[in-house]
């Protein structure tokens, strides 16, 4: 059950929210009278909400008190009956996640809460499956960029470190173009990432010769070397560049990723991120296999915006269990298969999956997989498509 800290220096409103929030379903975790006492809880007892009043007495605001609350990540609903330019340019500047005016009612105060918990848990999903990327990327046989649709890196692997001579530190945030020191700028575009974007078509970089900015030493591309987009230009990483080379060939340890792992890790923090370990459990069933790193990203993106859909939209009075399961047919196709085991919303809701399936519909059709949807007591989502050679159990 989501915890909330109330702060709030007037007795009357103060029990007045106690109510509200406990009709809610939710639980005070405790309430306090300034924002130096709501400091001092969180040191020992982080809250999933803070409801804070922005006039609070004492010598730090609500508005000061939610600046040094920011380093705990703790979502912010303030209450305030002051709604003048100065004040909302100040609340604006901690990214609170809602706002709401005195007087209030049950219904105003229960959708501002909901909507920060709802927030905080996609940015936590958000994190944790970048980690999971992030993990693995780092450990396969290829050197690895991520840019934005600008064409700023991202993420690089400790491959695209060495093969750049540009850590990832020094990397990050600065233009392709600067850290991948093309000899041959032939083969490369002036603006590889918005080409690639543009045309949603690899870039072959086969025989690109590149400048390592640290030794100087030339390394030219092989087969396999390319620009994919990975994602529309709603995603962070809007494409990826993965680069080939036979003088880096020793650092590299494998193509496949162990996928039940994988998808363990994918879906690990989602539970503790939308506060449902108590209500839901989730299972992955993949044996010992061993996928192309080509499938397991996708697998891995498809598994993170189903699962966290439907947790997101679970029921409080529901609980279940969330199955995740990974087959080989003897046709040599496999099969992914996520049941939400009836803890999302019925398909005859018209948000169900509403956000998940366009982008789960996009990335099937990028691996020329298909999808199929069945729906009974639970929604299933069977996602099939055939297998690298690499895949082994």
């Amino acid at each position: 059950m989501p915890r909330i800290l109330i702060v709030e220096d007037d007795t009357l409103l103060v029990e007045s929210l106690r109510d509200m929030v406990n009709r809610a379903g939710f639980q005070v975790a405790e309430a306090v009278d300034s924002g130096e006492a709501a400091l001092a809880f969180v040191e020992h007892s982080v809250p999933d909400v803070a409801i804070l009043d922005i006039d609070l007495a004492g010598q730090i605001d609500g508005v000061e008190t939610a600046e040094l609350l920011a380093e705990f990540n703790i979502p912010i609903v303030y209450l305030t009956g002051t709604t003048d330019d100065h004040t909302l340019r100040r609340v604006v500047q901690t990214e609170a996640s809602g706002f709401v005016s005195k007087p209030f009612d049950f219904a105003q105060l229960r959708m501002a809460i909901e909507i920060a918990l709802q927030c905080s848990a996609r940015e936590q999903s958000a994190a944790i499956q970048q980690e999971a990327l992030s993990q693995i990327i780092n450990e396969v046989n290829h050197a690895i960029i991520m840019t934005d649709s600008h064409g700023y890196i991202t993420y690089l692997n400790r491959h695209a470190a060495k093969l750049t001579g540009c850590p990832a530190p020094a990397a990050l945030h600065r233009h392709i173009n600067d850290v991948l020191q093309a000899v041959d700028t032939g083969i490369l575009p002036e603006f590889p990432v918005a080409d690639v974007l543009e045309k949603r078509t690899p870039l072959d970089l086969d025989n690109l010769q590149v400048r390592n900015a640290k030794t100087g030493d030339v390394v030219t591309l092989t087969a396999g070397s390319a620009a994919v987009p990975i994602g529309d230009r709603h995603h962070r990483h809007a494409a990826a560049l993965i680069l080939r080379s036979d003088a880096d060939e020793t650092l590299y340890i494998s193509e496949t990723v162990r996928l039940g792992d994988y998808l363990r890790n994918v879906v690990g923090g989602l539970l503790r991120a939308y506060c449902k370990e108590d209500q839901i459990a989730i299972t992955v069933h993949a044996g010992d296999l061993e996928l192309d790193i080509s499938l397991a990203f996708p697998s891995g993106m498809i598994v993170n915006v189903l699962v966290a859909d439907a947790i997101a939209h679970a029921k409080p009075e529901l609980n279940g269990e969330i199955k995740v399961d990974f087959n080989i047919r003897n046709d040599h196709m496999g099969e992914l298969s996520i049941n939400d085991g009836g803890v999302g919303l019925h398909p005859t809701e018209p948000r169900a999956y509403s956000e998940a399936l366009p982008l789960v519909q996009q990335m099937v059709e990028e691996i020329g997989a298909s999808l199929s949807v069945r729906h009974d007591a639970a929604t299933i989502f069977e996602i099939t498509f055939p297998l690298a050679a690499t895949a082994t159990v």
